[in-house]
C-alpha cells in the first residue's frame, strides 16, 4: 500500500513540475516572426474514405503585407482536396495584420490504419523587417 502512494505522489509531482507531459500532443500551431500557422480539424477520423473539413489559418501580425508559400501534406494514403492529391501548395498574398484562412478536405484512405497520423502545413515567406527567410510549420496529429 505504501509502495502505491509513493508512486501516485512521484507521479503527481511530476505532472506539476512539467505539466507538457500531461497532454499527448502539442497544438497544431506554430509562429515563424510575424506570421501564425494553425491547423483546425477534428481529433479522431470516423470513416476512412469520406472527406473531413479541415481548416489551416494563417495570420500576419505585420504591419506589411507578406508572400507566403504554403505547401499541405500527409502520409501513405491520406489526400488532400478535391482532387485527392498527397499535397497541396499555393501562394498566398497576406494583408499586414490579416488572417486568411484555407479550406481542406482530408481522407484518410481505405488502406489506414488504426493509428496515429499527422497532417502537416508548412508556411515559407521572407520577413520583411530581417529579409530572413522564415518557415512555421504546424502539425496536426490525428487518431484514427
Amino acid at each position: 500500500m505504501k509502495v502505491r502512494i509513493v508512486k501516485w505522489v512521484s507521479l503527481v509531482a511530476l505532472l506539476i513540475a512539467f505539466p507538457q507531459l500531461a497532454v499527448a500532443f502539442n497544438p497544431p500551431r506554430d509562429v515563424a516572426g510575424p506570421l501564425a500557422v494553425e491547423i483546425e480539424a477534428p481529433d479522431k477520423i470516423p470513416d476512412l474514405v469520406k472527406p473531413v473539413d479541415a481548416t489551416v489559418s494563417l495570420t500576419n501580425s505585420s504591419s506589411t503585407p507578406l508572400r507566403v508559400r504554403l505547401e499541405v501534406w500527409g502520409v501513405d494514403e491520406w489526400r488532400i482536396g478535391s482532387q485527392k492529391t498527397q499535397r497541396m501548395e499555393r501562394t498566398l498574398r497576406l494583408a499586414a495584420g490579416s488572417k486568411e484562412q484555407v479550406a481542406l478536405k482530408l481522407t484518410a484512405g481505405g488502406a489506414t490504419y488504426n493509428a496515429h497520423y499527422p497532417i502537416h502545413a508548412r508556411a515559407t515567406f521572407t520577413d520583411p523587417a530581417s529579409g530572413q527567410k522564415l518557415e512555421a510549420h504546424a502539425i496536426k496529429i490525428f487518431l484514427v
